[in-house]
């Protein structure tokens, strides 16, 4: 029960895309409060996700706690890059969106982040394949590949 739901039809796939020097997936704002959404991406072979957002109602600061809980989380829990931004600034219907943009390493780590609420800015980061790989081959930082689905199916299968 949000705006979105009676504003944007659903998506019915969860595509990865082809890029010379990553593959990557997009989970666009809601989708990216559901953990299952940056499984699947993961699963079918996403190095990089990409979490864009318009989300405005409350403060920056509150923003950030909440999101800084649960998104470097999407990249560690499937050892990919993540990177999330919001839109900014009034947008002239009387909503203001305050930010908040950062890119997590494989490890869930934030590596850069957006230093202002109040006005756009780019936000960049070398994100290696190499240091991907690496944190992919050590079994205590990489723990996707022993995941377990036949234990949790039989919630899966259900709507």
């Amino acid at each position: 029960p949000t705006a979105e739901n009676g504003t944007w039809c659903q998506g019915d796939d969860l595509p990865v895309f082809d890029h010379p020097k990553a593959r990557f997936g997009i989970e666009i704002c809601y989708d990216s409060h559901f953990p299952e959404v940056s499984t699947e991406l993961a699963e079918r072979g996403a190095e990089i996700l990409f979490l864009p957002h318009a989300s405005g109602g409350e403060t920056r600061e509150d923003k950030q706690a909440r999101w800084l809980r649960y998104m470097p989380a999407r990249a560690y829990d499937n050892a990919v890059y993540v990177a999330v931004c919001n839109q900014v600034g009034d947008n002239g219907a009387g909503r203001v969106f305050t930010g908040v943009s950062f890119i997590c390493n494989a490890k869930g780590e934030v590596v850069a982040e957006a230093e202002h609420g109040d006005r756009e800015e780019m936000v960049i980061a070398n994100l290696k394949a190499a240091d991907l790989v690496e944190t992919r081959r050590v079994p205590e930082t990489f723990f996707r590949h022993f995941r377990r689905p036949g234990l949790y199916s039989r919630w899966r299968g259900k709507n």
